[in-house]
């Protein structure tokens, strides 16, 4: 059944690719083609020149400005002629360091508020009822140095008492691993 198959595609298949009749009609020389060649070049610069001619039409040799580059000009020029300098090719650099003394104004700012916040909520800053009933005595400092050292201590004598007495697993009564020092 295979080779029926197989022989039935052999079959439909033709050795030499078909040509339409109208492709066997034309007669066509070498010198065709290259006029073919030449009219689709031709064809390719002519749509390219047009192109390049709708760019150049939308050149003006005009800049265009726009309205906040002409307010931003027009501000420069009021504020030179209004201090007395006449405007200069240094308006760059005027404008740096005006922008660097913002800048330096703002951090002054930022810092003072944050300051006067921290100072705000320092001086707000409540216990509660039951906490400010609790007998203290001595220094904060003093007492969380003293409870720290104490619970040192503790974890201390665990890790002691733990190296010391050997280890057995309470299931099978065995000897658990220890590392040797």
């Amino acid at each position: 059944m295979r080779k029926k198959i197989d022989e039935d595609a052999l079959r439909d298949l033709r050795p030499t690719p078909s040509i339409n009749k109208k492709s066997q009609s034309l007669n066509r020389s070498v010198n065709d083609m290259f006029e073919w060649e030449q009219s689709r070049k031709d064809k390719l610069e002519r749509r390219v020149f047009e192109i390049q001619q709708e760019e150049d039409a939308a050149i003006t040799g005009i800049p265009v400005v726009t309205k906040t580059a002409d307010r931003i000009a027009r501000k420069l020029r009021e504020s030179n002629s209004t201090s007395g300098e006449q405007f200069s090719g240094n308006v760059v650099e005027v404008r740096l360091l005006q922008y660097d003394e913002k800048k330096k104004l703002k951090l002054q700012r930022m810092i003072e508020h944050q300051s006067n916040e921290i100072k705000r909520k320092a001086s707000t800053s409540h216990i509660a009822p039951h906490s400010a009933s609790l007998p203290r005595s001595g220094d904060v400092a003093d007492r969380l140095y003293n409870i720290a050292s104490v619970q040192q201590r503790e974890r201390e004598e665990l890790v002691e008492a733990a190296s010391l007495r050997p280890s057995y697993d309470e299931s099978t009564g065995q000897r658990l691993f220890q590392v040797s020092d």
